[in-house]
């Protein structure tokens, strides 16, 4: 029999309200089978979002993406408030438990080296890896 501390799972703890969604804007390219992916801030843009490039600091998970072609824009949902998703992770870039982590490329995270100088320090950490995805939490959120 498994200890109860085992058992216990981290993923959906903390902070559920939709009050820390917001509707943004999104950078062309993004589909529906992004949603759940890391993004950042596009600076291209006011209000605009992408998926979390390689190094990119990793500012929310992407919820919903709306495609309104007939309005000429693409839109979507961003979980802001990071306590608790499951962000997926880059294969092979050895993300494990304790690891702060940033943007990896397409959307998905890598532990941050320190090398990492250009961007600001990573303020998420790990608290969980199942299944190619981290469960993440935010210092200081």
């Amino acid at each position: 029999m498994a200890e109860p501390a085992q058992t216990v799972k981290m993923a959906g703890f903390g902070y559920t309200t939709d009050l820390l969604n917001r509707t943004v804007n999104l950078a062309a390219g993004i589909v529906r089978a992004d949603e759940g992916k890391a993004v950042t801030l596009d600076a291209s843009a006011n209000n605009q979002f992408k998926l979390a490039d390689d190094g990119d600091p990793i500012y929310g998970q992407l919820v919903i993406v709306e495609d309104r072609a007939n309005e000429g824009t693409l839109v979507g949902n961003v979980k802001l408030h990071l306590m608790g998703v499951r962000l997926p992770i880059k294969a092979a870039s050895g993300v494990a438990r304790g690891n702060f982590v940033i943007g990896a490329g397409a959307g998905e995270i890598k532990p941050q080296t320190a090398d990492a100088t250009t961007i600001r320090p990573s303020n998420l950490y790990v608290t969980e890896v199942v299944s190619g995805y981290a469960t993440v939490y935010a210092l200081n959120a």
